[in-house]
């Protein structure tokens, strides 16, 4: 008896230790789960892949292709302020010239770098709004982790792709074989010389909307020089390399959406008033509208083609453009921040790009930052002098109010010049107009006389020592003559016309910034004056200086 019960008794706790360690297992607490990646697109994965087979040299497995002849890695570069548009047409550019090479079964192997550095793009807000829209997601840094960027690119990737050669890939021998890569540039058409330093001076093509500067003619041919002055962007011009991609998986939708973004950008969304567009980039915004499935775009008939009068063409852009930006409504995969028209898509990013309150005054130099080498050097000297132009969202009062003051903005533009190795910055701000400064720094506080200009800063690298700081005494003495000694092809510019530098200048009459040391000096400039303009009038006066 004894025993059965002793039987019972264990089969029982047997029992209830099972039914413990069921519900034990049942009201466990359930760990949370990380929310599933968003499966990537034809882009993410190229993007992914180039940048990994790059970074892994030419000693890696899948390098194998490039043992041809002429097969150096392309690499595509935009400008160094690395806006929107130069972000974009890169990434565009190279996705087209390898959906080519795939075709063609070529292995070649094509990459584009963004011209700065990872942690710089969270300055960019404009661009991180609409690549989290187009289903890119962002890293710590606040950047998206396909994209290679400058600093990713190291002197050791970048040597072992130049080391390569030994003669045995049959490409030449000697100065050429330093070039490690071929290069297409977007958004500019002369290579920066800090990049040619690193990457080597091979430009093999062109896709821009700047003024032509010529340069790169012995190596580019006609055919692949895109240089179109009178479009607002280089997306537009970009997107007309969208063909080149396959139909299939929908590969053209997320590029379509990023052109478009950054054509919206650049054209502020073809207001009329402000005259940033021409019939390239109306022509553009229909056809991208049309690949992302907007029917309105594809039933209304397009521009007149290239074939017909400049009247024919022009006597209905206005009207077009105008039913773009108003009338037509954006399909969810181009309405960031719920943008329900080009208008609205055009407010966004403009709000986005220029929303610096939290920005320091290394952040705001570095935001919008180019560097240019004089053109025509007049003197034997072992480098030409580097000139930075910085383009700043904020008026001059502000700058000095967020530095503490002349002496600290002078050193603050000090060191940035060395750390980003010019002889010379000036720096270019936004104009002091009521509005301006009630984004800026609140309505009512020290806004002192309003006069709506622009404001301009310049001050030489204090690691240039007397060749720097003459430099920048002729450099201003020259952009306060300004036309005065400007190429005619230059002044004959559209941009030039249309801002009236021809016959006005730029207004410029510098004077020592008040606590800037006596190095900082300060100007007004006119409100219509823009960096387009100035930089290559920079770059000019630079071969003088």
């Amino acid at each position: 008896m004894h025993s059965a019960c002793s039987l019972r008794s264990l089969r029982l706790l047997s029992l209830l230790s099972c039914l413990g360690q069921a519900a034990s297992l049942r009201f466990r607490p359930r760990q949370p789960r990380a929310p599933p990646r968003t499966p990537m697109s034809p882009l993410q994965n190229y993007l992914v892949e180039a940048k990994a087979r790059l970074l892994a040299g030419p000693a890696a497995p899948s390098a194998a292709a490039y043992e041809a002849p002429h097969a150096r890695p392309t690499l595509v570069v935009g400008n160094m302020a690395g806006d929107l548009d130069t972000i974009v047409s890169s990434i565009v550019v190279a996705f087209c010239r390898h959906a080519a090479a795939q075709a063609a079964s070529s292995g070649s192997l094509v990459v584009p770098v963004i011209p700065f550095p990872r942690a710089e793009f969270r300055l960019r807000q404009d661009a991180a709004a609409l690549f989290k829209h187009c289903a890119f997601e962002l890293d710590g840094e606040g950047a998206p982790p396909e994209l290679l960027f400058w600093d990713e690119l190291s002197d050791a990737v970048i040597g072992q792709w130049r080391d390569a050669d030994g003669g045995s890939s049959g490409r030449a021998v000697g100065a050429a074989a330093q070039e490690a890569f071929e290069l297409v540039l977007t958004d500019h058409n002369q290579l920066d010389s800090s990049m040619a330093k690193r990457l080597g001076a091979r430009v093999v093509c062109i896709v821009d909307h700047h003024a032509d500067s010529g340069a790169h003619s012995d190596t580019v041919p006609q055919y692949m020089r895109t240089v179109d002055s009178a479009a607002g962007s280089a997306s537009s011009l970009v997107s007309e390399l969208l063909e080149l991609l396959p139909e299939s998986e929908n590969s053209g939708a997320q590029p379509a959406a990023l052109l478009l973004g950054a054509i919206v950008a650049d054209t502020r969304g073809f207001a009329p008033d402000a005259k940033k567009f021409s019939p390239r980039d109306v022509k553009a915004g229909h056809r991208l509208l049309a690949t992302l499935g907007a029917g309105d775009a594809i039933s209304r008939p397009p521009l007149a083609n290239d074939s017909a009068s400049a009247s024919a063409i022009y006597s209905t852009v206005d009207s077009h453009a105008d039913w773009l930006r108003n009338d037509l409504a954006l399909p969810p995969a181009a309405s960031v921040g719920g943008a329900s028209s080009i208008k609205m898509l055009a407010k966004v990013l403009t709000e986005a790009r220029f929303d610096v309150s939290h920005l320091s005054v290394v952040d705001l130099l570095a935001l919008d930052f180019k560097a240019t080498s004089a053109t025509q050097p007049q003197e034997a000297v072992s480098e030409p002098l580097r000139i930075g132009v910085a383009a700043v969202f904020v008026p001059m009062a502000d700058l000095l109010l967020r530095a503490g003051g002349g002496d600290l903005l002078a050193k603050e533009m000090g060191d940035f010049a060395d750390k980003r190795g010019v002889d010379v910055l000036l720096v270019l701000s936004a104009a002091d107009d009521r509005k301006a400064v009630r984004k800026g720094r609140g309505e009512g506080e020290g806004e002192g006389a309003l006069t709506g200009l622009k404001g301009a800063a310049l001050i030489p690298a204090p690691s240039g020592g007397t060749r720097a700081a003459k430099a920048a005494q002729r450099l201003a003495l020259a952009l306060e003559r300004a036309p005065v000694a400007l190429p005619p092809g230059l002044l004959a510019e559209p941009l030039f016309k249309r801002q009236a530098i021809d016959s006005e200048g730029f207004g410029l009459e510098f004077s020592s910034a008040e606590g800037g040391s006596g190095l900082l000096r300060v100007s007004m400039l006119r409100r219509a004056a823009t960096r387009k303009t100035v930089l290559p009038a920079v770059a000019h006066y630079a071969g003088a200086l």
